[in-house]
């Protein structure tokens, strides 16, 4: 068990008007109970360019809602196992959070998410700590880099009752947006995985600097498409192959907002020529990032008069290094304008309101996986889906059809005998398809 220290600078995010403005700030309100005492967004918003302020009704985690896409994914309490109190991690050795407002003046809050330890309405310590979880070499990580413990990047979207009143009437919903496959090592020499941690120890503080993911947002100037960034390593070349981010690049996803919050396929390593920067300096070294809260919309991909089937947009990036990684030497600033396509590998043709809704917002896991898969989709009604996994050349390497039920439905994938590497998995119920991204181990 660890205290999880809290950023204490207030974060705010405003629409590309100004007139309509959020303040958040983590923390546990007085009078929360159940599965919403611990540490999560506190809201307030405004409608008149910051004039005045009023409060957003909170999360509520007791909400059955919640309980697949979060709390699943989570320990419970201590006394408790099976009770989960969600913990939004914001600190210098965590994820980090970070938040804009979208094209229908709605807020995004883009977070990892943790177990609180303890139960307890009676003390705000009480709900300030998380887990150490121990692997099989005693690391000590925050999350268990297990299926369905991985560190979650979700998108926690709050919808106002009224666009036009002071009302604290709010909606929230959830997207998973991604997983990470590594996480901060610590800074202090009795952290966990301080000695994965590749920079020097600074002789004035006995500390070495974060290497948090620095999960970031940036939008387009209207709002419509949202990027998600952070950092993460691959474990395939960390010192023991072990989960600490110790050889960072940077990721980008990007959601569609008005396409039902759709989440693209495709992830993009910026830190590849490919992906943006193309100076070597940068790759599995991608310190320090710092990603603009505005990108450039560049153009829509259109092949139907009426269906977008993809996007580029251009990201101004930054990343600060040195070589050897010490603090007291000079450091190199990197800077990028990243030009990022998105693209789908099929288009959603043909959408039938049954079921569109859940083919698209179906989730695949663990991800990524060894021998196997399991696809989660709630059906509003039973139906044949045809599941097809794809190379990334658009071979189909596995392919299986299955009967649904209304209503929850957990689909087996097959990846036994696939080579390492990114895979695209289709999944088609009637004429709706959505493309979900595989990485398989």
């Amino acid at each position: 068990m660890k205290n999880a220290p809290m950023l204490l600078s207030n974060r705010m995010a405003w629409s590309e008007s100004g007139q309509v403005g959020y303040v958040y700030f983590m923390g546990s309100l007085q009078g929360r109970t159940g599965r919403n005492v611990g540490i999560q967004p506190i809201v307030y918003r405004t409608i008149d360019h910051g004039a005045t302020w009023h409060p957003i009704d909170g999360i509520n985690f007791d909400d059955t809602y919640f309980k697949k896409p979060v709390l699943d994914h989570i320990p419970g309490t201590i006394l408790d196992t099976t009770y989960k109190i969600p913990f939004f991690l914001e600190s210098s050795d965590t994820p980090g959070i970070d938040a804009v407002v979208d094209a229908d003046n709605n807020l995004h809050i883009a977070a990892t998410v943790a177990g609180t330890t303890k139960r307890s309405t009676d003390s705000l310590l009480a709900s300030s700590f998380t887990f150490s979880l121990s692997s099989d070499n005693e690391e000590g990580y925050s999350f268990g880099h297990t299926p369905g413990l991985r560190p979650y990047v979700y998108d926690f979207i709050c919808k106002p009752s009224s666009a036009t009143s002071t009302a604290s009437g709010a909606t929230w919903s959830v997207v998973v947006v991604d997983s990470m496959s590594t996480e901060a090592p610590g800074t202090a020499a009795t952290d966990a995985g301080v000695n994965d941690n590749p920079w020097n120890v600074n002789p004035d503080g006995n500390t070495k600097a974060p290497v948090s993911p620095r999960l970031q947002l940036s939008r387009t100037s209207n709002g419509k498409y949202i990027v998600f960034t952070w950092s993460e390593s691959d474990t395939i070349f960390t010192n023991g192959v072990r989960k600490w981010n110790s050889m960072p690049d940077i990721k980008a996803r990007v959601m569609d907002v008005t396409r039902g919050y759709t989440v693209n396929p495709i992830e993009i390593n910026l830190t590849t020529p490919d992906g943006g920067f193309a100076d070597p300096g940068v790759s599995t070294k991608a310190f320090m990032q710092y990603v603009s809260p505005e990108c450039k919309y560049v153009t829509e991909y259109t092949t139907f008069p009426s269906l977008t089937n993809g996007v580029e947009i251009i990201l101004p990036v930054t990343i600060s290094n040195s070589s050897p990684l010490s603090q007291l030497t000079g450091n190199t600033h990197w800077y990028t304008s990243a030009a990022l396509s998105f693209t789908y590998a099929t288009l959603d043709v043909g959408i039938a309101e049954n079921n569109y809704a859940s083919v698209k917002n179906s989730v695949i896991y663990p991800n990524p996986a060894k021998n196997s898969a399991t696809l989660n989709i709630n059906m509003k009604e039973g139906s044949k889906v045809s599941v097809s996994v794809m190379n990334t050349v658009g071979q189909v390497v596995k392919t299986n059809t299955v009967s649904t039920v209304a209503g929850d439905n957990k689909i087996d994938v097959d990846v036994r005998g696939l080579a390492a590497g990114i895979y695209l998995v289709n999944v088609t119920s009637g004429n709706s398809t959505s493309t979900k991204k595989l990485i398989v181990e």
